[in-house]
């Protein structure tokens, strides 16, 4: 099968989750095996109240997949199906890194429904706790930065999961981190509780995780996943699960800032927890920096965590290697460069800016579905999708930014403002994979000269460091630290393609053309 009908088959999934799971949930899983055309079943994974899980592979592709099959439902319940077709049309509209990835999703013969859901070779946080007992602060902190970016993506839909779990966190051996069963499980579990259906092997326990206001069967909102996921780092930095009056983390070793942020979000009062998901992950960071400051030791695997979308565990690998980086504050300044609006900015000189910490997404997207998830900035496809930054850089600087495209096959754009106007660094365009510097003198990539271009495919799912060098005179391009070219600029007319609608005066920018995409912490050093 084409990698085409490959991304086809995944946007038809998508779009069938909120048809499969808005249809009948009344019928009785089979209690015999499993039969579903296409797939050959290799072993039960888990049962729950939720249903049972098959490890299983789609026989086509060789893809080892993790089938979910779900249990009887109680008939008439229809606040339950209502709460389903709401949160399985907001689920199928997302991807995200942190989120477990759904393939597909059906009925079964006897009208039962599944999902088809991306199998993470690994183990759970669960077992892992079970095994270690206690894990590293730096590690507890990386596995919690990532849970909060799943959580911010969800939140942003309206979702609460209301199941934070150890056993909801699954762990790859590749380092991924992602979150299992968001919203609509919940619902399905809860169903099932108040419908007094059982299944063997159920696990019960999740109390300890759940907020106080939760526990009490009031009304739920993000801060109750907060205190969730306060449980966790509690329990991963010391080995107990905090029940009643519990000890401060320092006795174990932990910061007193750590601290204190963990009792943040374990309090009674949830309007004294962290307000968001995404505060509360970019808190964790600081403090992550703060604590490599204090040790010399970088054995630790890095935080950079990411947004966006439904991707194939190479793109894990690459997350698990990402680094964080400090960005500085932005700071006003008295003269803008020429083409910058009054109201922007002007970035402080010689020192590293972080531009990604200034974003405000309805302000800075000019086209396409964006979203900020810690660090990272997500797109979803969209023809030209661009978002640019609203500070002044001036015209000689240096920007970064690490990136992948999950899905699309269309052209990754770094939009630079220079002395003489907006151009385009353009990757894999124009259908050919041409690569370089556009529009100088009105002329797009394949009308250049052979040593002002060349070709670069990227393979998705890959991680691309990109450096721009922007001179008075000169602008080059580095790609995973070689030098890919330099660009001769004074005395010509720089442009922007209509295509990227002409870009934005005086602003840094990024763009994907018909592509998913994720890009990393976008920095810039004002020279």
């Amino acid at each position: 099968m084409s990698e085409e009908n490959i991304r086809d088959e995944k946007a038809a999934a998508r779009n069938m989750l909120a048809w499969a799971l808005t249809e009948r949930l009344d019928t009785p899983t089979s209690d015999g095996e499993v039969d579903l055309e296409g797939y050959e079943i290799k072993e039960v994974l888990g049962r729950g109240a939720m249903g049972v899980v098959y490890k299983a592979e789609h026989v086509e592709l060789g893809r080892v997949v993790a089938l979910k099959v779900f249990s009887p439902q109680k008939e008439g319940n229809e606040l339950f199906v209502e709460r389903l077709k709401r949160e399985g049309r907001l689920m199928a509209q997302l991807e995200h890194p942190n989120v477990l990835g759904i393939y597909n999703a059906g009925l079964m013969e006897d009208e039962t429904p599944y999902l088809v859901l991306e199998y993470v070779e690994g183990g759970d946080l669960q077992k892992r706790l079970r095994k270690e007992r206690r894990l590293g602060k730096k590690e507890a902190i990386r596995i919690a930065v990532r849970v909060c970016n799943a959580l911010s993506a969800v939140h942003s839909l309206g979702i609460v999961h209301r199941d934070i779990k150890p056993a909801n966190v699954l762990l790859g051996e590749d380092g991924s981190v992602k979150v299992s069963d968001f919203g609509i499980s919940k619902e399905m579990q809860e169903a099932v509780s108040h419908g007094g259906l059982t299944l063997t092997g159920t696990t019960v326990g999740t109390v300890d995780y759940m907020s106080p206001e939760q526990s009490n069967g009031g009304d739920v909102d993000v801060r109750s996943d907060i205190y969730s996921v306060g449980v966790l780092l509690y329990e991963m930095i010391s080995g107990v699960t905090p029940r009643g009056a519990f000890e401060s983390l320092e006795k174990y070793g932990a910061p007193k800032d750590l601290d204190r942020l963990v009792m943040r979000c374990l309090q009674r009062d949830r309007r004294k927890r962290p307000a968001s998901a995404q505060n509360l992950a970019l808190h964790l960071r600081r403090i992550y920096r703060q604590m490599k400051k204090r040790s010399s030791r970088s054995a630790v695997p890095y935080l950079w965590g990411g947004l966006g979308a439904v991707a194939a565990v190479a793109v894990m690998v690459m997350f698990a290697a990402r680094g964080v980086r400090k960005g500085d504050d932005v700071s006003a300044g008295n003269q803008p460069s020429e083409g910058a609006t009054e109201a922007m900015p002007l970035v402080r000189k010689n020192s590293w800016v972080s531009l990604t910490d200034m974003v405000d997404i309805e302000r800075d997207a000019e086209l396409g579905k964006w979203w900020r998830s810690g660090e990272d900035l997500i797109c979803h496809q969209h023809p030209g999708a661009r978002l640019f930054f609203h500070a002044d850089t001036g015209t000689k600087y240096e920007v970064e930014t690490e990136f992948t495209r999950v899905s699309g096959d269309g052209a990754m754009v770094l939009f630079l403002p220079t002395s003489v106007g907006t151009l385009a660094f353009t990757l894999d365009g124009h259908g050919e994979h041409w690569t370089g510097l556009e529009m100088l003198n009105g002329k797009l990539i394949p009308q250049m000269r052979s040593g002002q271009r060349r070709k670069l495919r990227i393979q998705n799912g890959s991680l691309y460091k990109v450096k721009a060098v922007v001179g008075v005179d000169t602008v080059s391009i580095l790609i995973n630290d070689e030098g890919i070219g330099q660009w001769e600029i004074q005395g010509k007319v720089a442009s922007v393609s209509p295509q990227w609608g002409g870009g934005s005066p005086g602003k840094i920018g990024v763009g994907a053309d018909r592509s998913q995409a994720l890009f990393g912490n976008v920095r810039v050093f004002r020279h």
